[in-house]
């Protein structure tokens, strides 16, 4: 493979990042991972061979078959998939790279050295030529610097860590084993970060905090004071974002107050979904979605980017509500005017209902079960189950099969689902 063989070495050169022992015959590399971090690991494997050969790459495990191989296009280099994590033992003769890193499970490389067994000495050090680490650095056993990375003076980093490139550590900072650090990120003198720790790209740490083991840091924040083993903290200044409910997961930048929300559901960045909210199971709560206390949502919803859901809005499950989409709860609203709860309007989204992008759904409407509300539609009345709405206001075009097809006038979809009309009012229901 091309840039990808060499002889191998241990020990890093302090100003370049460079290996500094004599040469040695060439060793096989392995990494542990098939995505996106195994193809930065495999380039920065062929720059620093291109300086001085080291490395045999000759594949890499991952528990996922689908993941067939590792394509380095400027290369014209295929790296095959030798098989799952386990069958590291299969390969005696080879060193091992933790090719893992992700924010939903900061603690994944430590999950795998433990399920493995692997002993330091089987795994290598990956430096980028391009790095700048002064001759008092430390990098540990298994730990990769990707390019540009910078530490000035007595930096320690520890073992399996992982650091992106263009991250700049000052004076006298102190790396935990297993810790995660994205592009660009800036750590002031006297920082330290203990293990399984991760700090997303462009984050900014002030000198002398310590953040602790499994703490998650926003991409782009601004520690100003110490973080806690495990609590996530995001913005600028960074504050704590409340724990998620077990089973959910909550993107650094997106903020879920409500402890009642199902195993499965995600919240995405930017997304708020305030305290007093019912969210279901397995829902996907996308980017700049606004989810108010008093709604409702069952299990399975998909709530698009940008999505208003009001107080009083219950959306039943499989209900898919498209980008843009706004509910409202007051006919008559006035800023001077204060109303209460009861004052407010309803709305009910039946199970399996479909709201296309930019709809609008007036309060006190109650929205079929299977029904489809066309992309920019009004809704300003009930709309039967499986009806297909369009336009301003919203009218009756058609019928739309559980599946999402339009129907025929027979009210026969090609997925093989028959219907009949129960009353203009109450829709469909199977034939």
């Amino acid at each position: 493979m091309p840039g990808l063989r060499g002889t191998s070495s241990q020990r890093v050169n302090g100003v370049v990042g460079v290996a500094e022992t004599g040469e040695r015959t060439s060793e096989q590399l392995i990494l542990l991972g098939g995505g996106a971090l195994a193809r930065e690991i495999a380039a920065t494997v062929a720059a620093r061979n291109d300086v001085r050969p080291e490395w045999d790459v000759v594949g890499f495990l991952d528990d996922d078959p689908s993941t067939s191989a590792i394509s380095l296009d400027t290369r014209a280099t295929v790296i095959p998939r030798l098989g799952p994590l386990p069958a590291v033992d299969e390969h005696p003769a080879a060193r091992f790279t933790l090719a893992l890193a992700t924010p939903k499970r900061v603690g994944i490389r430590a999950e795998v050295v433990a399920r493995l067994g692997l002993a330091p000495e089987r795994m290598a050090q990956i430096v980028h030529p391009t790095c700048a680490l002064a001759p008092s650095t430390c990098v540990g056993a298994g730990s990769t610097l990707l390019a540009g990375v910078v530490a000035t003076a007595d930096v320690c980093i520890g073992n399996h860590v992982v650091v992106m490139p263009n991250t700049v550590f000052t004076h006298d900072d102190r790396v935990g084993d297993y810790s995660t650090f994205g592009a660009g990120v800036l750590v002031a003198g006297r920082v330290t970060i203990g293990s399984s720790a991760y700090i997303g790209a462009g984050a900014r740490i002030r000198e002398g905090v310590t953040i602790g083991d499994g703490a998650l840091v926003g991409m782009g924040s601004v520690v100003t004071r110490d973080v806690p083993a495990g609590e996530v903290w995001a913005g600028s200044p960074a504050r704590p974002l409340r724990r998620a409910p077990e089973g959910v997961f909550v993107h650094p930048l997106g903020v879920c107050e409500s402890s009642n929300v199902g195993a499965g559901t995600r919240v995405w960045a930017f997304a708020h979904v305030l305290d007093g909210a019912v969210v279901g199971e397995r829902c996907n709560i996308c980017d700049h979605a606004f989810i108010e206390n008093g709604a409702r949502l069952g299990d399975n919803v998909t709530v698009k980017n940008g999505v208003l859901v009001f107080d009083l809005v219950t959306l039943e499950d499989d209900v898919f509500v498209g980008p843009g989409v706004v509910f409202t709860n007051d006919l008559r609203p006035r800023a001077a005017i204060k109303k209460s709860h009861d004052e407010l309007g309803a709305t009910l989204v039946r199970a399996g209902s479909t709201l296309g992008a930019g709809a609008v759904i007036v309060c006190g409407t109650t929205v079929g079960e299977y029904a489809f509300v066309a992309a920019g539609a009004v809704v300003t009345r009930d709309v039967p189950a499986h009806a297909l709405m369009a336009g301003n206001p919203a009218r009756r075009v058609g019928w739309a099969c559980e599946c999402g097809e339009r129907l025929a006038d027979d009210l026969i979809c090609s997925c093989g689902r028959r219907y009949r009309v129960v009353s203009p009012s109450s829709g469909l229901g199977k034939a």
